[in-house]
């Protein structure tokens, strides 16, 4: 930015800018005065130079973390994704590397994916949920094209359909259930107990006694993988309030 000048909107002329400090977090000016970046949203830079060369100098005066965090944020806004909306930097670079591994038709790993999903599930934030069940049915896809999927990406797709209110699809997704290729004991459980919520949440909604019963039947999965786990105890306290109102309408 040298060879610009600081407007402070003090109503004096700009006083012209001719360094920065050696941690580039600060701009001197000609009276001596120094001014950190992070304070000149208060004023204006005057660029007497052809158009183009400030942008430039702003681009050479950002850190390389804060040049990443820009280009990251504009690829998640690609997307469809609120940067903002995700917890952290990690979180970010987590969304990004599952959606690069997709768009460049690579296989991620479980690790991959597993943090995409924590970044997106953190929050209960309902444009990531369907961010997520954008990015984990078309995960889903690529591994069904290889030949199977995942027994954990059922589960982590259903979630997101069911946290986007598209409820029929996490049904759908959740009726790999019991089609008995599903063999990992957790994977089987959380599958079990985001299908009873979809049936649930469906039949608040639409008042169909068949959907608890396909709850129950999916409760019975959850219960025998784990009796004694928190959520299944509170999806069947859910259940049994349910079908204590249901049967108080009939």
């Amino acid at each position: 930015m040298v060879g610009c000048a600081l407007d402070d909107d003090s109503g004096a002329e700009p006083v012209a800018i001719v360094g920065m400090t050696d941690d580039r977090r600060a701009l001197i000016l000609e009276s001596g005065r120094r001014v950190p970046l992070a304070g000149i949203a208060g004023g204006a830079i005057v660029d007497p130079r052809p158009r183009g060369l400030l942008k430039a100098a702003v681009a050479a005066a950002r850190s390389p973390s804060e040049l990443r965090e820009r280009e990251e944020r504009l690829a998640l806004g690609h997307e469809g994704i609120d940067a903002d909306k995700l917890a952290s930097g990690d979180d970010r670079h987590a969304v990004l590397v599952l959606l690069q591994k997709l768009a460049a038709g690579v296989h991620p790993v479980y690790a991959e994916w597993h943090a995409c999903y924590r970044a997106l599930s953190a929050g209960g934030n309902a444009g990531l949920a369907r961010a997520g069940a954008r990015i984990f049915s078309d995960l889903a896809a690529r591994f069904a094209a290889a030949g199977g999927i995942p027994d954990d990406l059922h589960w982590r797709r259903a979630w997101f359909l069911r946290a986007s209110v598209r409820l029929r699809e996490a049904i759908a997704v959740s009726d790999a259930l019991h089609a008995g290729n599903i063999k990992e004991p957790g994977a089987r459980k959380f599958l079990a107990t985001t299908r009873m919520g979809s049936l649930m949440d469906l039949f608040e909604v639409t008042g169909d006694l068949t959907l608890l019963a396909l709850a129950d039947r999916a409760g019975k999965v959850a219960y025998a993988v784990g009796p004694h786990d928190d959520e299944v105890k509170a999806a069947y306290r859910r259940l049994d309030a349910l079908r204590v109102r249901a049967a108080k309408q009939r």
